[in-house]
């Protein structure tokens, strides 16, 4: 028999939540292709330095991405381990199966 699993729609809304905003959109997208410095991430945004570290802080504190420091600088890059939460979260959210709520509810009517 196989186990009832738990959506978690706390950490998944908090996973996209994260994402809703175009500039860490792109920020991730540009990270896609691996480390990157937050000096080299200035050079693609319009932005004053403190903004970029709110967006990147924002993408950390929500786990879609790392931050290592290195001397002065921190290089940034994508926790591909989260990421795959999100795409299962997104997958499980959009497709009929044993751990919808809609099943719950009706079980509850008969």
């Amino acid at each position: 028999m196989r186990e009832r699993m738990e959506l978690d729609f706390v950490r998944g809304s908090a996973l996209f939540k994260a994402l809703a905003d175009e500039t860490r959109s792109k920020i991730v997208h540009i990270l896609s292709c691996g480390e990157v410095c937050a000096c080299e991430l200035l050079d693609y945004f319009d932005l004053s330095q403190p903004t970029l570290s709110h967006h990147l802080g924002i993408l950390v504190d929500s786990g879609l991405v790392h931050a290592r420091p290195e001397g002065k600088w921190t290089r940034y890059s994508l926790n591909r381990d989260e990421f795959t939460v999100l795409e299962q979260f997104a997958h499980t959210i959009s497709r009929e199966s044993d751990v919808c709520l809609c099943k719950k509810k009706r079980s509850n009517c008969t």
